[in-house]
């Protein structure tokens, strides 16, 4: 499981992803050319991807919070 996120109780995984969740909407700032968090390899912006993909896999608990939380801020 991502970050150690399973050795935390749902409700320790949940207040972190409540946190959280209005920075995925700043993703976008990682593969945009001019500014300055952009980086041309998007190793960064891979690895944010893949730990979020890999808690909404492996983490059923959490899994429609996840759902819920960032689709309202991704889209």
């Amino acid at each position: 499981m991502a970050l150690g996120m399973g050795k935390t109780k749902v409700a320790q995984r949940i207040n972190c992803l409540q946190y959280m969740s209005p920075w995925v909407r700043n993703l976008v700032l990682f593969c945009t050319p001019p500014n300055p968090l952009y980086e041309h390899s998007g190793a960064r912006l891979r690895d944010c991807i893949r730990a979020l993909i890999d808690l909404t896999i492996t983490d059923l608990e959490v899994r429609y919070f996840l759902r819920s939380c960032f689709r309202s801020n991704v889209s």
